[in-house]
């Protein structure tokens, strides 16, 4: 238990007002995260994880100026500009194989050869649909998503799957692979700043707010004005965003999502009470967040060598990607614009936690600008995570608490074993979809689907079909 801040003095002396103590209460309940604190611990065992997370950024950072310098060096022998634009005009076409592969193992016709970002068109209810890309709008945005399968089954519901970075759609790949045979309509988003969606420049576009109204165009697009079901499946930055459109459960355009499942991304008001009070070493797993608050110092690191990037990231056949992995991700990387993007993100998140903190201290009830705010979630969520996650332990997963952040009786967290890492869907891609189907086909009988306390909460019941 933690002791008290402070106690009362006894005596009949009258008590003066500090005007700094309301500051103070905001701090302690920020820091105290409505939680208690584990005891600081500083056993060899402690002492010597906390060295073997922390000689990963120090080896890195030690000879981050002479990888530059090498990169450079090897950019500029290579073609310098001409050659990076060469590699990155190479991603529509990597995307038409990746697409011809898909519908060839989801057993579906191809409509002709050589689909491109910008060809190729699927609506729902066409009925079975081979995965084409498609263009969504948001704004002054032009995203980039894939879809395909049966849109016109009305006993299931639709699909949409978020990617985490630094990738792509075609992360799920398999996924949209294994659902399609089942006969569910699907679609895969590339986020703004990834694969052909475009890439704002500015950070205030990467606000959690602006991307997930992104998302919400792709609902729209899907659900013809809240007519369909859909499910909404993310990983990493993809799942943050899942929960994050889920905290909008009165929003019309997130009434039609029936199930959310989120994969390796921690519930956001989980994350920082997590690592301030049970697990320290979080903050030290999560160094990259800080390495890319530096301005251009990253976005030079992944661009001056995008082969490289894409294998120093993930795009390795350890954590089960494969070839046409490695190829798009050298080719994304080899655009600038879209590094630029990818880091953006990063940037947004601290700023948001800066602004979140200021607001919170100065005693504001408002949500900051670009903001979201945490609440219950009273719709099913699977929340996935994965034993062996090196950047995002698996407390974060075995702590959760579910009754206060997701009551609903469907809702649950399965953790994947066996040393599984964060790359849980090219790692274990048939455990996955099977965990995600059961999930999907539950029956939610007499669940609600909206906030309790609504005037406009309904009723309704997921047909699972055998």
């Amino acid at each position: 238990m933690s002791t008290p801040i402070a106690q009362p003095v006894p005596g009949n002396h009258a008590k003066k007002h500090d005007p700094l103590s309301p500051m103070t209460d905001r701090v302690v309940g920020l820091l105290r995260g409505g939680g208690e604190w584990a005891p600081l611990d500083f056993s060899l065992s402690t002492i010597r994880d906390a060295l073997k997370i922390l000689a990963v950024p120090a080896l890195f950072f030690l000879t981050l100026p002479l990888m530059i310098v090498w990169k450079f060096i090897k950019y500029q022998r290579e073609g310098g500009r001409m050659n990076a634009e060469r590699k990155a005009a190479t991603l529509p076409l990597l995307y038409a194989s990746r697409l011809a592969s898909l519908n060839q193992a989801a057993s579906l016709k191809t409509s002709g050869a050589g689909v491109t970002p910008s060809e190729g068109r699927t609506s729902p209810g066409d009925g079975i649909q081979p995965f084409a890309s498609v263009r969504i709008q948001n704004g002054s945005v032009t995203l980039h998503a894939v879809a395909g399968g049966d849109f016109s089954n009305r006993h299931r519901p639709v699909l949409l799957f978020l990617h985490g970075f630094p990738h792509s759609w075609s992360t799920w790949s398999r996924q949209l692979s294994f659902f399609a045979q089942l006969g569910f309509g699907c679609m895969a988003m590339d986020l703004r700043g990834h694969g052909a969606s475009e890439a704002p420049e500015e950070m205030e576009a990467y606000t959690v707010r602006n991307v997930v109204e992104d998302v919400l165009a792709a609902v729209r697009w899907i659900s013809e004005k809240g007519k369909r079901e859909v499910v909404l499946i993310g990983h990493d930055r993809g799942g943050f965003l899942a929960w994050y459109t889920a905290f909008l459960e009165h929003h019309p355009d997130t009434q039609c999502i029936v199930k959310y499942i989120i994969c390796n991304a921690p519930h956001p008001a989980h994350f920082l009470s997590y690592a301030l009070r049970l697990d320290r070493l979080q903050l030290l797993r999560s160094w990259y967040m800080f390495f890319f608050q530096l301005p251009w110092v990253p976005e030079l690191f992944f661009h001056l060598d995008p082969e490289s990037s894409a294998e120093f990231v993930s795009h390795n056949e350890q954590y089960g990607f494969l070839q046409e992995d490695r190829k798009e991700g050298a080719a994304i990387w080899a655009d600038y614009e879209k590094v630029h993007g990818m880091i953006q993100y990063y940037r947004a998140d601290m700023i948001m936690i800066f602004r979140r903190v200021v607001a919170m201290l100065s005693g504001q009830s408002k949500v900051v600008p670009g903001d979201i705010t945490p609440v219950p979630i009273h719709r099913p969520v699977l929340f996935l995570h994965s034993d062996q996650d090196l950047a995002l332990g698996g407390g974060l997963a075995t702590t959760f608490p579910t009754k206060r952040w997701t009551p609903h009786p469907l809702s649950r967290v399965q953790m994947m074993s066996d040393g599984v890492t964060h790359w849980i869907q090219q790692e274990r891609p048939k455990e996955l979809s099977e965990a995600m189907l059961k999930f999907i086909m539950q029956p939610v009988d007499d669940g609600e689907i909206g906030h309790p306390s609504s005037g406009e909460t309904k009723k309704r019941k997921t047909k699972a079909h055998k």
